[in-house]
């Protein structure tokens, strides 16, 4: 995952869906609605999260602008090209 470069990444595994964020020194998190334990949404270093074990993976990357990132996930008013736009 680190050779993906920094940046938000949306990760689709065999029946699951995470997020990664690559960070610029290496270091990957995975974002994700655990389904083991209590079922929560978790942050955790990607190298040892058991959500990562899949045989089926396809990652697409979101940005690499942490400031878009930063004001996405909380809901906030963005504009894109001009337009206004509510998340």
């Amino acid at each position: 995952m680190r050779a993906l470069g920094p940046g938000f990444y949306v990760l689709r595994l065999g029946f699951h869906v995470a997020f990664l964020r690559v960070r610029e020194g290496g270091a990957v998190q995975l974002v994700h609605s655990s389904y083991v334990g209590l079922g929560a949404v978790v942050r955790k270093a990607a190298d040892i999260s058991e959500a990562l074990v899949s045989n089926y993976r396809v990652v697409g990357k979101v940005s690499v602008d942490d400031v878009l990132v930063r004001r996405w996930l909380p809901g906030e008013v963005l504009a894109v090209h001009g337009a206004t736009v509510k998340g």
